[in-house]
């Protein structure tokens, strides 16, 4: 989906070609370091809503190839970048078995604005190409003062085998008041429970 202004900061996107701060990049949605980590190389996309329909495969994109161009370079390079970074060794810990239970509140919140941050840029790339609205992502950057418009929701899940596959499950609609129907996405992605 072609955007004219960032998703972020919402300044007028220019011509990567430029090489300018407010130029357009083609963000990875999952950076390399993520690629690294995870046990698959694809994300399976499903779309279904809540009302019972079942979820149907819709799209299987190498996690290398996902990308969305909706970003200016500044943020990318800036925030967005540092986001990365501090989240890495996070997701290493995540990755190796650690439970959330066991990490400090500043490594909570680092962890929900990076799921926040891949969930809106994920958004973009569903195969209903419904983003995450624009009141909720341009909320997400650092120098942002206004009202939270992202909640992170973390549950366990227990089972009496082993589980080959996590999921991602990104829901909104207008009970979070920002969309007029439930959509549902589901991804699968190993390795993440």
């Amino acid at each position: 989906m072609a955007t004219k202004r960032c998703i972020f900061c919402n300044c007028v996107l220019r011509p990567s070609q430029q090489n300018r701060p407010d130029s357009k990049t083609a963000e990875h949605i999952f950076a390399d370091w993520f690629r690294k980590l995870s046990l698959h190389k694809v994300i399976n996309m499903y779309v279904g809503n809540v009302n019972g329909e079942t979820p149907q495969l819709q799209y299987r994109p190498s996690l290398t190839n996902l990308t969305m161009k909706g970003v200016c370079k500044k943020c990318n390079n800036e925030w967005m970048s540092a986001l990365e970074t501090a989240v890495e060794p996070i997701m290493a810990r995540l990755f190796d078995k650690t439970d959330v239970d066991q990490l400090a509140q500043s490594e909570l919140a680092t962890l929900a604005r990076w799921t926040a941050k891949t969930a809106i840029t994920l958004s973009y790339a569903t195969p209903r190409h419904a983003p995450v609205p624009l009141q909720a992502s341009h909320s997400l950057p650092p120098d942002y003062h206004g009202p939270v418009r992202f909640g992170f929701f973390y549950s366990r899940l227990t089972a009496d085998r082993t589980l080959e596959n996590g999921h991602l499950q990104l829901v909104y609609g207008s009970e979070l008041g920002l969309v007029s129907e439930w959509i549902v996405f589901h991804a699968q992605l190993g390795g993440i429970v």
